[in-house]
């Protein structure tokens, strides 16, 4: 248990560090990795291998701070579609497919940690 709450610990410095205030988050290519990290460790939950199951508690932290920032401006409209004096996003990079990944990565390392939590939790068959 202390060596999943140091992981989740680091993720969520990383995910304030570097993909809320260095601004990784943005970079698609590094999110598409996390996600491709997020789904194989979900798929060794599921498959009862729990050698990576800090690795979810890690992703899942990560995530956090990175949605926070990123959902202030999905939802606001390009400002040459609306009105002067509307709320909007003046910036020409794509906002909306780091917020869609991360919200999959959050998503998937939750999962891997449902499966891993309900694994440790269930009663061990007897032999």
């Amino acid at each position: 248990m202390p060596r999943l709450l140091l992981y989740a610990v680091a993720g969520g410095l990383v995910g304030f560090l570097f993909l809320g205030e260095f601004g990784l988050s943005a970079f698609v290519p590094l999110m598409i990795l996390l996600a491709l990290l997020a789904v194989g460790i979900l798929i060794s939950a599921v498959r009862g291998n729990a050698s990576f199951s800090q690795w979810a508690s890690f992703l899942f932290a990560a995530m956090i701070v990175p949605l926070m920032i990123d959902s202030r401006t999905v939802g606001l409209p390009r400002c040459g579609d609306v009105a002067a004096g509307v709320a909007c996003f003046a910036g020409s990079r794509d906002y909306q497919t780091p917020f869609v990944l991360e919200l999959v990565i959050l998503i998937v390392a939750a999962a891997a940690v449902a499966v891993q939590a309900r694994r440790i939790t269930s009663p061990q068959p007897s032999v």
